[in-house]
């Protein structure tokens, strides 16, 4: 039965109108698709975005790295060398990016790293808890002749929500202390463990801590505390505004200016009186010499001299606080000393100054020979350091990068 041109025409239409309206329906559906897949996608990401930079974190737009440097390819650098070159290494700590750390240290063979929430990291070589971690839960690999070695930043689970603040270190021993005033100790095959305060009825916190041969703990009310075994001992009651200590060198420095000097094997000190009213705000010990730095960004030194480490163009000793003329045209922001009677200066601009005993097989890339005056560090010189710790074979370095129209230019 045969049907009329009109009837084709009808049905052809009405076979395009159902094609029409399925390849419609069709890229609805694909349109649909696409976006719950972004809007899921969008959700998590925000979600992992609102996790990972907290309001309270406060993450600089430009925000700071840690960098390791140093001449072997230990794992306190950080990281896990798979290749053999010479030279020195500057290491950049990508689990490290964006957690805003506020405080670093380098100890012989160990790394730490504190954040602004106060969280605690370590890596590097761990002989006998030094690194204070759960070897339970904590993945470390094992080095027949050191020990047992992490080799990235790992969150120091036993202090977690314990929002640590200080931190210090002497001879495989180490000392921190929480914003509460708790103090905690380990190393030296001694598990992490909290130093009590109950026999002696503290009148204010404990905010820092220092470790030398003994633990010593310093409150906000300006009175300095050391332990004998298990009991905590008020070592001086005189307001003391910072401390620090070298071997068997104690340096305080009182609110008043005045700089008390305890030599090794005595109980009785030396009182430096030349630097009362010129604002000293931060004091460093060495093996027998001592640098200060005033709020105005001047540095003094004193002490031994043998190895040039006052900065002071020569090898004479020192009796008492005497400007370093090298640094005088320069805004200083933090002085410190290393193991090797090696001292060093940052500045405003973020330049590292070294001066003393050339290094011959740690930081020789920093300071090739000896130098008896205040040497900018050319290894550093495209970086912006903000902060800097020395250990015994490598350092830790805080980086803030040089931005111009929003483009890394000091990278």
């Amino acid at each position: 039965m045969s049907t009329s041109p009109v009837a084709n025409v009808h049905r052809q239409i009405m076979v395009g109108f159902a094609n029409t309206a399925v390849g419609f329906v069709i890229v609805c559906a694909f349109v649909w698709i696409i976006y719950q897949f972004s809007r899921t996608c969008y959700s998590y990401a925000w979600e992992a975005a609102k996790i990972y930079m907290r309001p309270d974190e406060d993450i600089p737009s430009h925000p700071s790295v840690v960098c390791s440097i140093g001449g072997t390819r230990g794992p306190q650098l950080g990281k896990k060398f798979t290749y053999k070159t010479g030279g020195a290494y500057l290491v950049e700590l990508e689990d490290l990016y964006n957690k805003n750390v506020k405080r670093i240290l380098s100890a012989t063979n160990q790394s730490f790293a504190i954040t602004n929430r106060g969280v605690l990291y370590s890596f590097g070589v761990d002989n006998g808890g030094e690194l204070a971690q759960n070897i339970k839960n904590v993945r470390r690999e094992k080095q027949s002749l050191t020990g047992q070695c992490i080799y990235q930043p790992t969150i120091v689970n036993s202090v977690a929500g314990k929002k640590i603040i200080d931190i210090s270190h002497h001879d495989g021993m180490f000392v921190a202390v929480s914003n509460e005033g708790r103090v905690f100790e380990w190393g030296r095959d001694l598990p992490l463990q909290r130093k009590y305060t109950s026999n002696v009825s503290l009148p204010s916190k404990i905010y820092k801590v220092y470790r030398s041969t003994e633990s010593y703990a310093l409150t906000n009310r300006g009175e300095l505390y050391r332990w004998s075994g298990e009991n905590l001992l008020k070592l001086w009651q005189t307001q003391i505004r910072l401390c620090s200590f070298h071997k068997d060198y104690k340096l305080l420095l009182k609110q008043d200016g005045s700089i008390l000097i305890f030599h090794p094997g005595s109980t009785d000190y030396r009182t430096i009186t030349e630097l009362m009213g010129q604002e000293v705000k931060r004091v460093e010990c060495g093996d027998g010499y001592f640098l200060a730095l005033t709020e105005s960004g001047t540095v003094y030194s004193w002490g031994n001299n043998f190895n040039y480490q006052l900065g002071l163009g020569d090898r004479m000793n020192r009796d008492f606080p005497t400007l370093i003329e090298g640094l005088s045209n320069l805004k200083v922001t933090k002085v410190g000393v290393t193991q090797d009677d090696n001292s060093y200066a940052l500045t405003e601009d973020g330049d590292l100054y070294m001066w003393g005993r050339g290094f011959m097989r740690t930081f020789w890339y920093l300071l090739e020979s000896d130098c008896s005056l205040p040497q900018k560090c050319k290894f550093l010189k495209d970086w912006i350091v903000t902060d800097i710790s020395f250990g015994e074979s490598h350092a830790l370095v805080i980086c803030k990068l040089v931005y111009v129209d929003d483009v890394v230019v000091g990278l």
